[in-house]
């Protein structure tokens, strides 16, 4: 009788041990980030390019460059109404300005050492007073053309936007396209390069299968991996 109680008393101290370790475990455990959605966005360009060269010669400016920072915004398609409910998702489209530093212009001209680059996609909904206070907006992308990443460094061949006034409908934004003189945009797949160890790569190769298919039959497949100075040496014998 001895021994069983002996033995029901060490039972019940090691459960006791193992439930106060498993309790002090979770209340030192770091609390996790919550995880971010994430939405996917899809365009259709209204160029073609057969090759990089004609997409290079096409271009106003082409550049190697690294990305510092970055800005979202929404352009909201109507006027939001004076008695908006709590929850009411604003229709919007999203877009993100990112900061590029120029390390070499490759053709045409820039007057300061940083330039403003838009792309479409970025923090969406915009939504009234969110009924939970834990929502957190999506962050969508085209599935073509993912957000840059600060400190990417990337080969880009871009256009010169005309009336900027139209994209800016908050003072943030206004002030941020105030911080520079001129906008500039590129056609997705056709208009961007990633530059990794001084190494150029199309979109055929830094994104998933089945994102580039209208890079098919042109010569964007061969952009894998070409020594930086050899690409730049290629598109400006365009220029001759």
């Amino acid at each position: 009788m001895r021994n069983w109680r002996l033995s029901l008393i060490i039972c019940v101290i090691l459960t006791l041990g193992v439930l106060t370790g498993a309790i002090v475990s979770l209340l030192l455990r770091p609390a996790l980030p919550e995880p971010r959605l994430h939405g996917t966005m899809f365009v259709s360009y209204a160029v073609h390019y057969r090759s990089f060269k004609e997409a290079y010669e096409k271009c106003d400016l082409a550049i190697v460059g690294k990305v510092l920072k970055q800005w979202h915004f929404n352009f909201i398609f109507e006027d939001k109404p004076a008695n908006t409910s709590i929850g009411l998702v604003i229709p919007s489209s999203p877009h993100t300005y990112s900061e590029v530093e120029v390390e070499l212009i490759i053709k045409g001209e820039v007057k300061s050492r940083t330039i403003l680059v838009r792309q479409d996609g970025g923090i969406w909904p915009i939504i009234v007073r969110p009924k939970s206070e834990k929502f957190r907006p999506i962050l969508v992308q085209c599935a073509d053309d993912p957000l840059f990443e600060i400190g990417e460094r990337v080969i880009l061949f871009l256009f010169l936007v005309g009336d900027r006034d139209e994209v800016a409908q908050n003072r943030r934004e206004r002030r941020v396209l105030a911080e520079y003189e001129t906008e500039y945009v590129y056609h997705g797949v056709f208009g961007r390069f990633r530059v990794e160890e001084d190494r150029v790569y199309s979109a055929c190769y830094y994104l998933p299968e089945g994102r580039t298919d209208m890079l098919e039959g042109t010569d964007y497949r061969r952009v894998n991996g070409i020594p930086l100075e050899v690409f730049i040496e290629t598109l400006r014998s365009s220029d001759e």
